[in-house]
């Protein structure tokens, strides 16, 4: 096995696999959101709307606002506003996905990059126009919805993404950890194991993470002889350190 089979096949090279592939589905929207609004600058004149279907419209719009023309009509101050917003909330994304890299929270990790591709093709938008270019029009019974682009819909579908998990994945799964107790045990303080079973590396007291994989193991094997203390991470899992 070559040198990068076996990094990929250690938790560290898969964590670093997930996180380059959320990282990969967001440059994916910040292309297509800015090859999409290329295409309609060059190609579809200023306001003006080309019906594609009865309810749906490619048309060419100037939106200095946020999503769906959110404070649109501001004096100007929203531009700087939102791009250091966005600036904010993409880097805190980063840092989320970057914590997720060793979990298994699919649709959490998939909405958060969603909508970190789509903040960030906004971005672009606002520091190199000054507005973000908005092209795709839906009529709802006649009534024509605000326009939007690939980055306004990759939030959307992001963010339901993000209530989905905290409705019925992440947030079920964290009330329902909140009242079990671990099978060898119950939690001591974050980030530290207690084992009082004779053989665990921490026998006399408590150890750190790196320790903790194996001290619950050799727990485990020893039944009931003893009690172990463990943290209890979201996932339900050990973390690793």
């Amino acid at each position: 096995m070559t040198e990068s089979g076996q990094d990929t096949a250690t938790p560290q090279g898969r964590a670093r696999r997930n996180f380059l592939g959320w990282m990969a589905v967001a440059a994916i929207i910040v292309i297509a959101d800015q090859v999409t609004k290329w295409a309609i600058v060059k190609y579809v004149p200023l306001f003006s709307k080309r019906p594609v279907t009865s309810f749906f419209n490619i048309t060419h719009q100037e939106n200095p606002g946020a999503a769906f023309s959110f404070l649109a009509d501001a004096g100007g101050w929203q531009r700087w506003f939102f791009t250091a917003l966005a600036c904010v909330v993409s880097a805190l994304i980063i840092a989320w996905l970057w914590r997720l890299r060793l979990e298994s929270q699919r649709v959490l990790a998939c909405g958060l990059a969603l909508v970190l591709g789509g903040a960030v093709g906004n971005v672009i938008d606002r520091v190199r126009l000054g507005h973000v270019v908005d092209f795709i029009q839906v009529l709802i019974a006649g009534w024509p919805f605000p326009s939007f682009n690939v980055a306004d819909a990759a939030i959307s579908v992001g963010a339901a993404l993000l209530i989905i998990d905290a409705l019925f994945l992440s947030g079920r799964q964290q009330a329902t950890d909140s009242g079990r107790q671990y099978e060898a045990g119950s939690c001591d303080a974050p980030g530290l194991l207690r084992c009082d079973v004779p053989g665990c590396p921490s026998a006399s007291g408590t150890s750190n993470r790196p320790a903790a994989r194996t001290s619950w193991r050799r727990c485990r094997r020893s039944g009931t002889s003893g009690t172990c203390r463990l943290p209890r991470p979201r996932s339900g899992r050990l973390p690793l350190p």
